[in-house]
């Protein structure tokens, strides 16, 4: 094998590895991204390089490739990692992707190669490689001299590997809940609890037709189904209360925590339409602070959170820092997305508040935060 054959071959064996990438789950493979879910920041035709995950994780913000098989994928951005489960969405569709384990995500994207840049390149390549291999590629259709055999064989060989780039490469992506369905038609748009409440909001694309009345919901939580709070509608959105026993359910559940499922069943004037639609309830850390000689504990989630506050007072002597003394536990219920305070008194030089709290109901894990007041 002279010189410039085995470079072609090494060519090809690391184009090959490049393909078949994710399908060996190789720290580095490379996708052809498809569809506009992505639009602006990914356009159809970009190729993207994902590094595998189990080299350096990925968060939040993060345009990741999760799928369940080598030949199906999907590459949108991450907006909520929460007790092992991501959920992600384009950022050019109106509703997330539903929500996946966090088992899925293999790659973290960490390059763009637009379309405008390597289709060029690629067609120049070979045309420089065709016209400096000109005599030698028609000798090889014109002799059965198996070193000109060679030639084709690579030529050949090429193009099997285009069509296999095609096929492995490319990904499928989630266009959300959106469909496309012929008028009189109801689809989700949509799905969000309200910031300040524990309701859900489903918002609809409705066509030619009007809802007239919800006649069943139920919510599943771990395979037990709930009865849905006080619903409502209007002309395309539907509300459903969750009551704080189901929430508590939401929250304790074992296995991924804070997932839930809704049931609904909606009459339209010109018929009925059942949904099925996986939601969240996110927890979030309490806060935290002090303000004018005051603890502040805010908490932004849709359930009470149980706090206890401990502070320990100190005062300088002579350079060294001496211990005066400490409250009891300070127990105390914040109700949800609300404050509570617990005035500090002034004794010594600074105080010390230790503030602890589980991390979510029904977990064993307790958060502790600690903030210093000098006195002043």
């Amino acid at each position: 094998m002279d010189k410039d054959s085995l470079i072609e071959n090494v060519i090809l064996l690391f184009l090959l590895l490049l393909i078949i990438a994710r399908a060996i789950h190789f720290p580095i493979a490379v996708f052809l991204v498809s569809g506009q879910s992505m639009y602006p920041v990914l356009k159809t035709g970009d190729l993207v390089v994902g590094e595998a995950v189990y080299l350096s994780g990925f968060h939040v913000g993060d345009i990741v490739v999760w799928y369940r098989t080598f030949s199906y994928g999907v590459i949108h951005q991450v907006i909520t990692i929460r007790n092992g489960i991501v959920v992600t969405k384009g950022v050019n569709n109106i509703a997330p992707d539903p929500p996946v384990p966090s088992s899925y995500v293999k790659y973290k994207i960490i390059l763009k190669i637009p379309r405008t840049v390597w289709i060029p390149s690629i067609l120049a390549l070979a045309s420089w490689y065709v016209f400096i291999r000109r005599r030698d590629i028609v000798e090889a259709f014109r002799s059965s001299n198996i070193e000109a055999l060679n030639i084709a064989v690579w030529i050949l060989t090429f193009f099997i590997l285009l069509d296999m780039a095609v096929i492995f490469l490319s990904t499928i992506y989630y266009d959300s809940y959106r469909v496309a369905i012929r008028p009189p038609s109801i689809s989700l748009k949509g799905i969000e609890l309200l910031s300040n409440e524990p309701i859900l909001k489903l918002t609809y694309n409705v066509n030619k037709t009007i809802i007239t009345g919800i006649k069943s919901c139920k919510i599943i939580v771990g395979g037990t189904p709930y009865n849905c709070g006080e619903t409502s509608y209007n002309k395309n959105n539907v509300y459903i209360g969750i009551p704080q026993n189901v929430l508590n359910e939401i929250m304790r559940k074992q296995k991924y925590p804070g997932i839930a499922t809704v049931y609904l069943f909606i009459k339209l004037n010109n018929g009925n339409v059942t949904g099925k639609y996986n939601f969240i309830v996110p927890w979030k850390h309490v806060s935290v602070k002090v303000v004018n000689n005051k603890v502040e504990i805010w908490n932004p989630n849709y359930l009470p959170v149980n706090v206890s506050v401990i502070i320990q007072y100190y005062k300088y002597s002579g350079g060294i820092v001496v211990f005066l003394n400490e409250t009891k536990p300070i127990n105390i219920t914040v109700p949800p997305h609300s404050n509570s305070y617990i005035n500090i008194s002034r004794y010594g030089d600074f105080a010390r508040i230790i503030v602890s709290y589980n991390s979510r109901p029904g977990s064993e894990k307790v958060v502790q935060e600690v903030l210093k007041v000098e006195f002043t």
